[in-house]
């Protein structure tokens, strides 16, 4: 809940197994399209990015087993880094704050399976968003605190308990740890373990391959599955899959998976999003290696010449190992695909 911009997400895709699957929510438009740019950066096929109310997850019973609620907040635990936040500051901010956290919280819930875990977290230090909190998730819900066993101290981190439950929780106040001020807390659902009911799609889902053209792009094609929409094709492995398909109708999914070409009568463009994508089998295109200058060039989609033999069609352009994105090379002239919106605007020294 409440992803955007995305460091969370990247961080959680990074750490959680590799049978998982991560949802990113972001009910905020425009901060729903920079957790979807940062996201596809990422690379990865396992997530779904969502733009939706918490209360729409609620309505679809217990399905998670973690859920991260990143909730927004007054930042008092930005003071030191954006001076603005100091200024908007005030208690009467910290009131709706509170207020907004427990509607994100109380809508959200529901779709917690019993056994599974909430993790709380805010940018502020004000008792109310925090330990206040945590102390009315316990009383309201059937929520009880996990410690994570963390020494007071221990790499600059300050152990903390909510007033009432006594529910551990963590403080991270900068000037002792690498970053900003955060504040943590770690719950565990309660009750009989749920049954998950699965709602069956009212229309026939046809399971299709990947078309004989494209499987070489792919790294492991068998173990993927495919969804078309007119001409564009997805790439999610079964888990995704499924749940797109289970959701498609309840959620706002912006993302899933991963867009792996457009299908133009047959012939296949490459994607920028599966450019970058850790399913891309890299050996089956050419690859351009950059010099800085060209890269840079390039990420601004400005105009540059490439090397004499470059080969012509589609190219991966590359900077120290790492795919950027792509080129067509037409032998005369070539063209840039690196997304309009993600470009460089700014000139270095400016």
């Amino acid at each position: 809940m409440c992803a955007a911009p995305g460091g969370k997400s990247t961080h959680l895709l990074s750490i959680l197994p590799g049978d998982a699957v991560l949802v990113s929510n972001e009910v905020i438009q425009p901060r729903t399209a920079v957790l979807l740019e940062n996201i596809t950066k990422w690379g990865t096929t396992r997530s779904i990015v969502t733009q939706n109310d918490p209360a729409d997850f609620g309505k679809l019973g217990p399905s998670f087993d973690l859920l991260v609620v990143d909730a927004p907040c007054s930042g008092s635990g930005l003071f030191r880094r954006d001076a603005g936040a100091m200024k908007e500051w005030s208690t009467q901010a910290v009131e709706m704050c509170s207020q907004r956290q427990q509607r994100i919280l109380a809508d959200a819930l529901p779709a917690l399976r019993s056994g599974g875990y909430l993790l709380y977290a805010t940018c502020s230090f004000s008792p109310d968003e925090d330990e206040k909190i945590i102390d009315w998730l316990v009383n309201t819900f059937s929520l009880e605190g996990v410690s994570l066993n963390w020494p007071n101290g221990k790499e600059g981190v300050v152990a903390s308990h909510s007033p009432l439950a006594n529910v551990p929780s963590y403080r991270f106040y900068p000037g002792l740890v690498k970053g900003e001020g955060f504040f943590m807390a770690l719950l565990r659902k309660g009750g009989e373990e749920d049954t998950v009911i699965h709602k069956a799609s009212k229309q026939k889902i046809v399971v299709e391959k990947l078309p004989d053209a494209i499987r070489q792009w792919v790294k492991e094609p068998d173990n993927v599955q495919i969804y078309r929409h007119k001409e564009n094709i997805y790439l999610m492995p079964p888990p995704v899959w499924q749940l797109f398909h289970q959701w498609r109708h309840q959620l706002n999914i912006r993302k899933a998976g991963v867009k792996l070409a457009e299908d133009a009568h047959g012939k296949f463009n490459p994607s920028h999003d599966f450019a970058l994508c850790t399913q891309l089998q890299m050996d089956s295109f050419p690859k351009y290696q950059a010099e800085k200058a060209i890269a840079l060039s390039y990420l601004r989609k400005e105009d540059f010449t490439l090397a004499p033999g470059t080969p012509t069609g589609w190219v991966l352009m590359n900077f120290q190992g790492n795919p950027l994105g792509w080129i067509k090379n037409m032998g005369n002239r070539n063209n840039n695909y690196y997304p309009k919106e993600w470009r460089i605007r700014m000139q270095a020294g400016r």
